[in-house]
């Protein structure tokens, strides 16, 4: 039998492989649970317990006790080879362009709605072979004192971690945030993401919105460095309802306001969340997105986008260390789109990203 270490290892596993999944806190929730009650065993009390049907009485349920018999008897565990088979995400167009990158951005840690802190997004990302990570916690879930003080979290962990570098920044909504964000704390941060998200664009979609000033302004702002434009499928290929057909603002407007003002549109994509009860009937789960169609809003962006030269960032958007992974969709699409990487910042080195940052024309 394998020891306690080794099931542990496995259940984390699980966790890392749910979290790719995007498979939502709940299942997340049960197998951390299951691991506490089995931190505190020893491996006989363990497979006592499991063998004797008293796991889920004691806060372990189904799928877990399967992960942790099949570590305990040191087997294949049919769970985790499903949870592999169906979270993969495969190499694709995108490859030769992700080896070239050397930052992730748009992560979320557990100041917001991520699952990891910034320490444990930062390891996961100086292992993948990226030099420095740029967050952007949603600004709404932020008060300014919780924001200082993750800044200055932040400056004890590049202490810990140089020369790898963690970039402070937020991602601000143009319909409830960016008019009434702090402007001093607006230029204390290193990378600011201005997100024109579903709401915002139903609401220029239904007349209610002026969506080209609200974009026209935030990139006129020095302190926005990106901006993210998401329909309601998004250029995230989330599965969302398809968006309609034509742009609910003046993309030739935008994008010369993007020009002039040297910004960069995000690429963020994202898988369709994992359906567990698939996943638990051994049926395949999903395939992978599908690039943009030429006619639709997110081929229309993209297109536009590179008619006017506009820069990108290719970002996972991760709110877990497993979740970093979700970066190479993004060069898959942009590959699918001819993007090279001339003309994406996460190829950049520190100094030239920051001088980008700090230096926009006006």
């Amino acid at each position: 039998m394998a020891n306690s270490p080794a099931t542990i290892a496995a259940l984390e596993r699980a966790i890392y492989l749910l979290d790719r999944g995007h498979a939502g806190p709940e299942p997340v929730r049960r197998f951390r649970a299951a691991i506490e009650v089995v931190a505190d065993l020893s491996p006989d009390a363990l497979a006592e317990l499991v063998s004797t049907g008293q796991a889920q009485r004691d806060g372990i349920d189904g799928d877990a006790a399967e992960v942790i018999a099949a570590a305990l008897n040191d087997v294949p565990c049919t769970y985790l080879a499903r949870l592999e088979r169906d979270t993969r995400i495969a190499d694709a167009a995108g490859r030769d362009l992700a080896d070239h990158l050397v930052s992730d951005g748009g992560v979320r840690t557990t100041w917001s709605d991520g699952g990891a802190s910034v320490a444990e997004m930062a390891a996961a990302a100086e292992t993948r072979g990226h030099h420095h990570l740029m967050l952007a916690e949603p600004a709404h879930q932020l008060s300014t004192s919780q924001l200082q003080s993750q800044l200055a979290e932040i400056d004890i962990t590049n202490m810990g971690l140089a020369p790898f570098q963690v970039l402070s920044g937020s991602e601000i909504d143009l319909g409830q945030d960016f008019a009434t964000f702090p402007y001093q704390l607006l230029a204390s941060l290193d990378i600011v993401t201005a997100c024109a998200d579903v709401t915002t664009w139903n609401q220029a979609e239904s007349g209610d919105r002026d969506l080209t000033g609200s974009l026209v302004d935030a990139i006129a702002s020095p302190h926005v460095d990106i901006i993210s434009i998401r329909t309601c499928r998004g250029i995230d290929g989330s599965g969302r309802p398809e968006a309609p057909s034509s742009l609910p603002f003046d993309g030739e407007k935008v994008f010369a306001a993007m020009n002039r003002f040297d910004k960069a549109l995000e690429i963020r994509v994202q898988p369709p969340p994992l359906d567990i009860r698939r996943a638990a009937s051994g049926s395949p789960n999903r395939s992978e997105p599908e690039p943009a169609a030429p006619d639709s809003v997110d081929g229309q962006v993209l297109s536009l986008a590179l008619a006017w030269g506009t820069k990108f960032a290719i970002h996972s958007g991760a709110g877990a260390p497993a979740q970093l992974e979700w970066q190479m969709l993004g060069c898959d699409l942009a590959a699918a789109h001819g993007i090279d990487g001339d003309r994406v910042i996460n190829c950049w080195g520190l100094d030239q990203l920051l001088g980008w940052a700090q230096n926009h024309p006006s």
